[in-house]
């Protein structure tokens, strides 16, 4: 695994309270074999978590992150140190597809 970056310090440190989704994933699956008795299995050893977080920054903000994720983290190639807002905890984060920008007033956007 790549190592990851530290989010950076200019960057907002803590998401805002809405909107704030975090999603263990389901480790299992059922079938139902020839037998007609319904069983589970195990999908994998470990699923990571689903987390969809967003961010207010300023235009200044805004530019870092920009340079941030096209640079340091190689467009979503490498993982990003990051503290999580519940336990306080740093967790080793992979942003998956493109993050969606949304601009909330002439100085201030939503990521």
């Amino acid at each position: 695994m790549t190592t990851p970056v530290a989010w950076h310090a200019s960057l907002p440190q803590r998401p805002n309270a809405t909107p704030f989704d975090d999603q263990m994933q389901l480790n299992s699956e059922l079938f139902q074999p020839d037998n007609k008795v319904t069983r589970g299995r195990r999908i994998a050893e470990e699923l990571p978590d689903l987390l969809r977080w967003a961010f207010d920054m300023d235009r200044a903000q805004y530019e870092a992150f920009k340079a941030f994720f096209k640079t340091d983290l190689k467009g979503g190639f490498v993982p990003v140190t990051f503290t999580d807002p519940v336990s306080d905890d740093p967790r080793d984060l992979l942003i998956i597809g493109n993050p969606q920008t949304e601009r909330l007033a002439p100085q201030l956007w939503r990521v």
